[in-house]
């Protein structure tokens, strides 16, 4: 056991480094205080008295990842299932560590401008050939750590981190095996190293469908509030067939274009990685002056600009591209609309790129994200439902607001046309129709989804997608902080709020 005092953080990493140097192999682990070496689980079960809850997360989790399509990889690995959970804050028996001393003394200060204590911060340095041989020498009845390297694809954070894991199911391991210690008093954070160096702002396409996870699980918490004690709380059970019976008293099957050959690309997660998508592109794109100007004559011209200047790079769908826009004119938008609304571009990209959505698809979907909130004057935090159905109609003809949601439990939101609606629901749709609801139904767009809500079998697959693309993520990017669907593929229902 080796304790070291220096005078700051990047002495500290230094000195990590230097161990580096002795040809032997080290990890380490940056802590802003000189806590025990424990698991999240660990603490976790420390800290509550009943570890149910915990377990049954784990659980969810675990079953989420299972039945997930696109997860297959992941799900077949356990020690990849447990390194993402772990990243993302679910407790489990792995202590993060890192190969990198930068990364170490980034954890161990990064709250130092925050947080004011006599206590030093440390670096925890692992001899990782030390620790196993001394290891072999304990009985047999204690069970060994384990020194976990791997690569999950499309787990960014862990890149970013340069990451590993030790299996420790102990609470106290520290009372067989002491580690090495690199103390300093955390005054400040270790200079060069940015958040986002460490937390990629940009999601991975593993980490947009994590966002459906989480919204569910918030919403589970959401439940356990009991509501106010005047409250009358109301549950309508839709029939299970995702139809309405009386409407359609012959069944509706599903409508072949959705077979699991088609939907395949579609809910298919292309393995990463963050080093080879970060690109230093930023498109800029022309606004136009607005004034008097159609939204949706906004939407056209930036997306003939998309098509004319940035799809014609080799391999940009495969990057994380930037966005500046140039606004022109007298157009009477905030200061700060481009600082909003970029981050938002970002998102939808990052959502849409991997898919197989044509580049039309996409220069559109960009280009009515922008007229959305050019329609929206920039206030996406505004919650009044009338805000957004009027920019709605600014953009859209006859927008229909939709609701929708995976078999997971989170959904979401979005605006389309009636006309794009009506095209792309299943040509035969009036010969499973009642005859005395054929009439009222014919070309209601509302009425239909209303009654049948199962996308795979109200609409044909291949005119459904294009909507997404270009009408429904937009909406979703600008007005959600959780839970975003890019693919219709991965969805269980579709239909009226």
């Amino acid at each position: 056991m080796h304790r070291i005092r220096v005078e700051s953080v990047e002495e500290a990493v230094k000195a990590a480094k230097e161990l580096m140097g002795s040809n032997r192999t080290f990890w380490f682990r940056g802590q802003a205080k000189d806590w025990p070496l424990r698991s999240s689980l660990v603490r976790a079960r420390m800290e509550q008295d009943n570890d149910l809850p915990i377990m049954e997360k784990l659980a969810r989790y675990a079953a989420w990842v299972k039945h997930t399509p696109g997860l297959e990889n992941i799900a077949a690995d356990v020690d990849a299932t447990i390194a993402v959970a772990q990243h993302y804050g679910i407790p489990t028996n792995f202590v993060d560590f890192t190969t990198n001393p930068e990364v170490a003394g980034f954890f161990a200060s990064e709250k130092a401008n925050f947080e004011t204590s006599k206590d030093l911060a440390c670096i925890i340095c692992i001899d990782v050939e030390n620790f196993k041989e001394f290891w072999k020498l304990l009985p047999k009845q204690y069970t060994q750590p384990e020194f976990l390297e791997m690569s999950v694809p499309d787990l960014w954070r862990l890149e970013a981190q340069c990451g590993c894991f030790l299996y420790c199911p102990y609470e106290n391991i520290e009372h067989l095996y002491d580690f090495d210690r690199i103390y300093f008093p955390n005054t400040h954070p270790l200079r060069g190293i940015k958040h986002q160096d460490i937390y990629p702002k940009r999601k991975s396409h593993l980490e947009i469908l994590l966002d459906q996870f989480f919204m569910n699980e918030s919403m589970l918490d959401a439940q356990k509030i009991p509501p106010p004690g005047n409250a009358i709380q109301l549950v309508f059970e839709s029939p299970p067939e995702g139809y309405e019976p009386e409407i359609f008293p012959n069944g509706l099957p599903e409508h072949p274009s959705w077979s699991n050959d088609i939907l395949q690309p579609w809910l298919k997660i292309p393995a990463e990685s963050l080093n080879n998508a970060q690109t230093a592109v930023n498109f800029q794109i022309r606004i136009p002056d607005i004034q008097d100007t159609n939204m949706i004559d906004v939407t056209k011209d930036i997306s003939e600009q998309l098509i004319s200047d940035l799809f014609g790079l080799a391999g940009i769908r495969s990057k994380l591209i930037g966005w500046h826009l140039e606004l022109r004119g007298n157009n009477g938008l905030p200061q700060n609309f481009e600082s909003l609304l970029t981050p938002k571009l970002e998102r939808l990209w990052d959502g849409l790129r991997s898919l197989p959505y044509s580049d039309i698809d996409l220069s559109y979907g960009i280009g009515h994200c922008i007229s959305l909130a050019i329609a929206l004057a920039g206030d996406f935090c505004n919650v009044n439902h009338i805000h957004w159905e009027q920019a709605a109609q600014k953009c859209l003809q006859k927008p229909i607001e939709l609701e929708f949601g995976a078999g997971d439990g989170s959904y979401s939101r979005g605006y389309a046309s009636t006309k794009n609606l009506a095209n792309a629901i299943r040509s035969d749709i009036q010969s499973y129709i009642a005859e005395k609801w054929k009439e009222q139904f014919n070309t209601n767009v509302r009425h239909i989804l209303q009654t049948a809500w199962t996308p795979q079998k109200t609409f044909h697959f291949k005119h459904l997608t294009p909507i997404f693309a270009r009408e429904i993520a937009p909406y979703q990017v600008l007005a959600r902080k959780t839970a975003v669907f890019y693919s219709p593929a991965r969805l269980l229902s579709f239909g009226l709020p």
